[in-house]
């Protein structure tokens, strides 16, 4: 692809606005990424060959970890040069980062909708993290993007067939990357036999990786996770049951819309549509959804409005992306609401695959509306992000500030990568604890903590709290928010969730037990 200054100058000004988050503090999955990225740097024909606490005991982490290896293989590389530090592994998601934005600028040409993706909250922040989603849609966008321009280059072909093969081995979501590129092998005028071959290559990728597992373990990856949700999410279902909640089936639908209003399509990108039709439907989609969440969710005011507003946008972007009728953009969308079906999870990280889809059919509109459409994104995605790292740097400073002697704890997420770094010992709920005077116990009440409340220690006991000045949370209780995850231990409320609220609760608290 040629140089384009306006690509050049969204790379610069985004590369600039991530500076203050490189050394923002590793966060939920991170965690597990990292473990499979340090065991492949001991030995990388055997990533998992190690066992892991995620699920309150230790198991081999084939079984638990859902992740392929691509993107922990690529940290592991990365670090052996350039250390393993926040500074050193985010700067390597800026660089895939950049490489989605170039590629999806590729597929488009257009700027206004790549600066908004680069404003999108769900975009903005996961190159703030070192999972692997910025990764698989870097290498998603590089191979729609080469496959388009294989129409007229037949260069492009092996580019568009290497990209598609190491996406669903960088995450499984990637499958849905099939999909697009078979429409648009269907789609095109010419060269169809070498697009249909282009389309046949995450599958390759895809069988590639688990015959590898099925070698090397006994069993294909792709099924052994497979498992595990289902089982996971039966626990979940029992768990609600216990706790008098209920989840219906529409449950998942509805916070995919509110997700994808709020973080995914970035705000700003509604005052591109204009159809009166459009805004009928949202003032009337806007009025249910706030009556809805008053008096069925018992949301606060707020988070009330949030929802309503999240409810409004995200019905109307889904609305325009189908109304256009752009086959590339129909498909992505449904393809990936389909892998959302039947994986049965919904969070950000998994609808971020959608934000291209709903920019391939941004309106072309007057320049000062689209400079004014970017600017209101950026100032609803900027708080948010400096929220998300104040959370994730709550369990880092608590860390650093516990005593240097060993300590045991509950709790996952970031809290267990620096709890462990800090000389920790994770409690394991099948093994007995042998307690002597003077040890330290700390057990994290958000990131799923392994024993129940009622655990039996003896001993002084102090809750401390994780307190910020600034309003905005994306995990609380209160606001019903979270960023990351559905579900939030300790944490009564709705199915339905949002990323983020406004409340003034701790962002964490954690009880500390000095055995006597």
């Amino acid at each position: 692809m040629p140089f384009d200054r306006r690509l050049a100058a969204i790379l610069v000004v985004f590369a600039l606005l991530q500076l203050p988050f490189l050394s923002g503090a590793f966060r939920l999955d991170d965690t597990n990424v990292l473990a499979i990225a340090k065991q492949i740097a001991r030995a990388p024909l055997d990533p998992y060959g190690f066992t892991f606490n995620w699920t309150g005991t230790a198991r081999p982490a084939f079984d638990i970890l859902a992740n392929p290896p691509l993107a922990p293989a690529l940290i592991a590389a990365w670090a052996s040069l350039f250390g393993w530090s926040e500074v050193s592994l985010h700067v390597l998601t800026l660089i895939f980062a950049l490489i989605a934005l170039s590629a999806f600028f590729s597929i488009r040409s257009d700027d206004v909708g790549t600066a908004l993706m680069a404003a999108s909250p769900a975009f903005f922040i996961a190159t703030q993290v070192v999972m692997p989603d910025m990764l698989m849609l870097a290498l998603l966008l590089t191979s729609v993007a080469a496959a388009m321009r294989y129409r007229d280059d037949g260069r492009f072909a092996a580019v568009a067939c290497i990209a598609g093969f190491l996406a669903p081995i960088a995450k499984y979501n990637a499958i849905i990357l099939v999909a697009l590129l078979a429409t648009i092998a269907i789609t095109a005028r010419q060269r169809r036999a070498g697009l249909a071959i282009i389309a046949t290559s995450p599958i390759a990728g895809l069988a590639a990786w688990n015959l590898f597992t099925l070698w090397r373990y006994g069993a294909m990856h792709l099924l052994v996770v497979s498992a595990e949700r289902k089982e996971n999410l039966m626990h979940t279902m029992a768990d609600l049951a216990l706790a008098g909640k209920r989840a219906s089936a529409i449950d998942p639908w509805i916070t995919a819309i509110v997700l994808i209003g709020l973080v995914i399509v970035p705000i700003g990108w509604q005052l591109l549509v204009r159809r009166r039709f459009e805004w009928i439907l949202a003032i009337v989609t806007t009025a249910v959804a706030l009556f809805v969440a008053i008096h069925e969710f018992d949301y606060p005011i707020s988070s009330a409005v949030l929802f309503a507003i999240g409810v409004t946008a995200g019905v109307r972007a889904i609305a325009f992306t189908l109304a256009l009728k752009s086959p590339l953009a129909i498909v992505w969308l449904v393809a990936v609401m389909i892998f959302q079906v039947i994986t049965r999870g919904v969070a950000v990280r998994y609808l971020l695959p959608l934000l291209p889809a709903m920019l391939l059919v941004v309106p072309r509109g007057r320049r000062w509306l689209a400079i004014t459409a970017i600017v209101i994104s950026l100032a609803v995605t900027l708080p948010l992000a400096f929220a998300e790292r104040a959370a994730a740097n709550c369990y880092r400073d608590f860390v650093a500030r516990l005593p240097s002697h060993h300590f045991y704890f509950a709790g996952h997420w970031g809290f267990q990568y620096y709890a462990t770094a800090a000389g920790g010992t994770i409690i394991d709920v099948h093994q007995p604890l042998m307690l002597r005077g003077g040890d330290v116990v700390v057990i994290a009440s958000h990131p799923f903590p392994s024993p129940s409340g009622s655990f039996p220690f003896r001993g002084r006991h102090a809750r401390v709290p994780c307190e910020s000045s600034f309003p905005l949370r994306t995990i609380s209780c209160l606001a019903a928010a979270s960023y990351n995850v559905g579900e939030i231990a300790g944490c009564v409320r709705s199915p339905i969730y949002l990323p983020f609220g406004f409340s003034r609760e701790p962002l964490e608290e954690f009880d500390v037990f000095v055995i006597e």
